[in-house]
This record gives C-alpha cells, sequence and structure tokens, in this order.
C-alpha cells in the first residue's frame, strides 16, 4: 500500500509550501483558523493538509488545536533558510507530476 500512494506525500507538502503554511509557522505555533487569516487559504484545505503534515511527521499539533513546525521542517521547508527544499516540493505538482504523466 505504500507503494500506491507514494506521490501524495510531495503533492501534500508542495501544497502547503505553495500556501505559505511552513513559513507562517515559522514565528510559532498557530491554529487552522490563524494560519488561514494570514495566508488566505480556505480553513478546511488548510485542516486536510496540515492534519496529513502531522501524520507525516512534518508538522506537531498540540491539545489546543496549534500546529508548529517540526526541526525538519523548519530546517527544510522554510523558503528563506538556507538549503530548503521548499521550491522543489512546490513544483512537483506543477512540473513534476504533470511531465511524469504524458
Amino acid at each position: 500500500m505504500q507503494f500506491g500512494s507514494a506521490y501524495a506525500p510531495p503533492l501534500i507538502i508542495g501544497a502547503a509550501v505553495s500556501n505559505k503554511v511552513f513559513d507562517t509557522l515559522e514565528s510559532g505555533g498557530k491554529t487552522v483558523e490563524q494560519v488561514s487569516k494570514t495566508t488566505g487559504a480556505s480553513r478546511r484545505g488548510l485542516r486536510a493538509i496540515m492534519n496529513a503534515l502531522v501524520g507525516l511527521e512534518l508538522l506537531k499539533k498540540d491539545r489546543h488545536e496549534k500546529y508548529s513546525l517540526t526541526p525538519e521542517s523548519e530546517a527544510f521547508l522554510v523558503t528563506n533558510n538556507p538549503g530548503t527544499l521548499a521550491g522543489l516540493f512546490a513544483m512537483a505538482s506543477t512540473h513534476l507530476v504533470p511531465d511524469w504523466l504524458i
């Protein structure tokens, strides 16, 4: 089953990068509503993406429904950090997957 859905994590991370989730959480833990207010993204979509990122261990979620970065997401998915891989994931849905499906 893991191989059947291996395409999903890069697309989830790419959606989070495109919607500035990691950049918004760089300043500290926030609720979905706070991230939505900052980014303009829908709460429903953010909740799905952010819960998936918790499952991928790229975000943490506390008992107050606040999400925060993990050391890995802070190091590699915040766009202004040196060594960021955010751009790679952002282009996954716009370039890599369409080229792969041709």
